[in-house]
């Protein structure tokens, strides 16, 4: 306080603000002590903040997130799908609606599946101030569902056809009189016991990998990769050609049962049908944003049509299904490593899509 320029005396203001103090701070455990996702976004879908476990979900610092646009951090950017869908739900939250679905996010680890959902805040006018996501990671529980829907198809369509061919059979082998005819009959019903014998053997493999408590993994460079498949192909007298550009040698790919799911695919192969040509071929490169991308093209229709489907978006309906269960052991060992597979087919060729997380050298 001034009195002819001089100070006269000073005016001294408190304000209480432990109430207000303790509430932030609750509100911080509430925010950041889950293992949930969440953020606060703008309407427009600006990063206002994120807590703590989105951030270590994707490796990111809060300030490489707060203030870019959330379609753009890269949990999303790994397919233009997801982007796009994101893209949707934000636009539905700032008009007012509240949008929940499963969708894959990355993180540093690669894919993961969450449960996702986006809420508006508004004001008093009704007006939204606020975008509040979250996300809470399902992926063990999204692939037990997959992994039980097709145990159950499996029982119900495979063994149900499979046994009452066996049933016809067994009961032409009692009547048939002809020795030669009976034989015949017994080898198709030995034929389709192996057939579930090796779908047993199968069904114990996913099991092994679903219910480890982390993915078998190992860090190699692409070339030991190369290395090793060659050797493989050699083993099984399969004639497989590699184009490999990738720039960082010195890049490690994270890998484990990486090599048995390429395996299986280049056994699809049909030898029979390649003529003068290698009957494989393995493009890999790298991509900018931090992926190694596999693509396998083999000689034949490795895959039906149906299959393919399932092994690209990993849902099967009445109508679309997988025969058995190679297709599921497939996705489940490019995803157990964090990967993503696809597939196209045609009567003369099968390309399958992989792209994996990279890691840097230990």
């Amino acid at each position: 306080m001034l009195a002819d320029n001089a100070i006269d005396g000073m005016l001294l203001y408190l304000r209480d603000v432990t109430a207000t103090k303790a509430r932030t701070r609750r509100l911080e455990a509430l925010f950041n002590g889950t293992f949930s996702f969440a953020g606060l976004l703008e309407p427009d879908g600006t990063v206002l903040s994120v807590n703590d476990a989105a951030l270590e979900f994707g490796g990111f610092d809060r300030s490489a997130v707060v203030g870019e646009s959330f379609d753009e951090v890269p949990w999303w950017t790994h397919s233009e799908a997801v982007q796009e869908r994101l893209q949707d739900a934000l636009a539905s939250a700032a008009a007012g609606e509240f949008v929940r679905y499963e969708t894959d996010v990355r993180g540093t680890d690669g894919l993961g599946t969450i449960d996702f959902s986006a809420k508006p805040v508004t004001n008093d006018a009704g007006e939204v101030t606020l975008l509040v996501v979250e996300g809470r990671e399902i992926t063990a529980e999204r692939r037990q569902q997959q992994h039980m829907a097709m145990m159950q198809r499996v029982m119900r369509h495979n063994m149900r056809n499979d046994l009452n061919k066996v049933r016809g059979w067994a009961q032409m082998i009692a009547k048939e009189p002809d020795a030669d005819e009976r034989a015949a009959h017994l080898t198709r019903v030995e034929a389709t016991i192996d057939e579930w014998e090796t779908m047993t053997d199968g069904m114990k493999q996913l099991k092994q990998l679903t219910d480890a408590d982390a993915a078998p993994r190992s860090a190699i460079d692409i070339q030991s990769l190369v290395d090793r498949l060659t050797a493989w192909s050699r083993e099984a007298k399969l004639d497989v050609a590699f184009d490999t550009t990738c720039p960082d040698t010195s890049t490690v790919l994270v890998a484990g049962t990486t090599e048995d799911a390429i395996e299986r695919v280049l056994s699809l192969t049909d030898t029979e049908s390649a003529n003068d040509h290698p009957p494989a071929k393995i493009s890999i490169s790298t991509t900018p944003d931090e992926w190694v991308a596999i693509t396998i093209d083999i000689v034949g229709s490795g895959l039906s049509e149906r299959e393919a489907e399932v092994l690209t978006t990993g849902e099967e309906t009445a109508l679309t299904h997988a025969q058995g269960i190679e297709v599921w052991l497939l996705r489940t060992m490019v995803g157990e490593i964090g990967g993503s597979i696809s597939a196209a087919t045609t009567d003369t060729e099968t390309t399958i899509d992989l792209k994996l997380p990279r890691t840097q050298p230990a």
